[in-house]
């Protein structure tokens, strides 16, 4: 049963949570592990459904109980018994729901991240965002069907084999597996898609639009990624940039803002408008 004060505990926190984040080492979201793709799937959604993270977290908790108790079944050479069989109808049950809100999410981002890449790219290449699962059949039947074939394998492994936590994102440039094919610019455009596509997403499902946080990020773009990126925030994100150096970026987002020099960690001086 949902426990409704604790969602609304959740809930609250979930808008204290509303910033999207674009860092340099975000390109990792395509060369690094699945972990950091599913990552990036819980925390956004997260913030625009408190149920969803409730029900997570709860998932999380039986994931490392029920891990630990096929750690104890494995060492005391026992086999699957009535407790596991609860913990697997309940984690079942969850990733019925898990799986639908996820995949929902998904499939909306890649419909804005496909336009914005689009723009970023010069309308040279398609992009391509799909969730990778390993269930075919996704019901509640399916999945604790799966779970039960397996609890032999998952207790000599002493972990949950299939799962959730197993999941991927699959990104594709014309078809092409963009962590084989795609160049590092077109990763970096990748990434700045998917980032700005999360600003409306947000935008699409709470009415407003996340804080954009800018960590050193413009260093790391060419001048055509730089344009595209504050074009399309201009005059609709709340943004805090940080640079070691702004002389080389030309745009009236710079032009206009507050500018807070910092040296050594004190604040030296605040200015605006380019001098």
């Amino acid at each position: 049963m949902i426990n409704h004060n604790e969602i609304k505990k959740t809930s609250d926190y979930v808008g204290y949570l509303n910033v999207v984040l674009f860092v340099p080492e975000d390109l990792m979201l395509i060369k690094g592990s699945p972990k950091l793709r599913r990552k990036l799937i819980d925390m956004e959604l997260s913030k625009i459904s408190p149920i969803y993270m409730y029900d997570f977290n709860k998932y999380q908790r039986l994931l490392k109980e029920r891990n630990k108790y096929l750690k104890l079944l494995n060492e005391k050479h026992l086999k699957a018994d009535d407790y596991l069989e609860v913990l697997s109808e309940q984690m079942a049950a969850l990733q019925v729901r898990l799986l639908k809100k996820r995949i929902e999410f998904v499939e909306l981002l890649n419909t804005i991240a496909t336009k914005m890449y689009d723009y970023i790219s010069l309308h040279q290449e398609t992009l391509t965002i799909q969730y990778k699962t390993y269930y075919k059949d996704m019901s509640y039947e399916s999945i604790l069907k799966d779970y039960q074939k397996n609890y032999q394998k998952d207790i000599v492994f002493k972990q949950t084999t299939h799962g959730i936590h197993k999941d991927d994102l699959t990104m594709c440039l014309n078809d092409q597996d963009a962590l084989t094919y795609a160049s590092q610019g077109q990763q970096r455009s990748i990434v700045l898609s998917i980032k700005i596509a999360l600003l409306e997403l947000i935008k699409k499902e709470i009415g407003e639009y996340p804080v954009l946080l800018l960590d050193d990020v413009l260093s790391e773009l060419d001048d055509i990624r730089k344009t595209k990126l504050l074009n399309l925030i201009d005059g609709k994100v709340q943004t805090f940039l940080t640079s070691t150096n702004i002389d080389g970026i030309h745009h009236q987002v710079i032009d206009k803002a507050k500018k807070i020099t910092i040296e050594k960690g004190n604040v030296k001086g605040e200015s605006y408008g380019r001098k």
